[in-house]
């Protein structure tokens, strides 16, 4: 099997204070397939699929990102959290809405329907 290099990624690495290394923890396509949302660190990053360039760098979290969930529409997307929550993003990156819970939120799903 080969493997291509697609996209080079130059994040500094955390300062050891942090805690937290540089690791992907989710990966979400847009409906589309035009753009691709990865979770690293307390990061959400937006890449064009089509040219692997970073579109966009989100910071809505206090703590790791576990998951990420597109809308049907990919007209928003949802993450959720090492702290304790789930924020419902604009497809341009804009917190819209931002829940709090007990514990973890280590996945998530928008209504197929809606």
């Amino acid at each position: 099997m080969r493997t291509l290099i697609q996209w080079q990624i130059d994040i500094p690495m955390p300062p050891p204070e942090a805690k937290q290394t540089n690791q992907v923890w989710t990966v979400c396509f847009r409906p589309d397939g035009d753009q691709v949302l990865v979770g690293v660190a307390d990061f959400i990053f937006v890449y064009s699929c089509s040219s692997g360039e970073l579109m966009n760098k989100i910071k809505g979290h206090k703590d790791t990102v576990y998951c990420l969930a597109y809308s049907k529409d990919g007209q928003r997307f949802a993450s959720g959290g090492a702290d304790n929550t789930v924020v419902i993003w604009s497809a341009e990156g804009q917190g819209l809405l931002k829940y709090t819970h007990n514990d973890k939120i280590q996945a998530l799903s928008f209504n197929p329907v809606l």
